[in-house]
């Protein structure tokens, strides 16, 4: 069907890759796999100034969890006094 949105859609990386490798086509393949290599060869020098050193720590040690919420400063947390729940301030704590 021409004009049918998923044929006319552009086409991203890993479909193009796709296409190249599955055809049984030798020289696609090496086109392929030589695309692959040189944006491996490009991404060396990006990585040596913005990679981050993480060998050997743990994922929360190199980044914060995406759930992670930042604390409630000390002047308005909330303190339970029987059975209710109220605001504290820096004086009646």
């Amino acid at each position: 069907m021409p004009g049918h949105p998923a044929r006319t859609a552009p086409r991203t990386g890993p479909l193009i890759f796709a296409g190249l490798t599955s055809g049984g086509v030798v020289s696609d393949a090496v086109l392929a796999f030589s695309i692959g290599a040189g944006l491996m060869v490009a991404a060396g020098p990006v990585a040596v100034f913005y990679a981050v050193g993480a060998e050997g720590r743990s994922l929360e040690d190199s980044a914060t969890p995406l759930s992670a919420q930042a604390a409630e400063p000390a002047s308005t947390r909330r303190r339970a006094v029987s059975g209710r729940v109220r605001r504290c301030t820096e004086a009646s704590a």
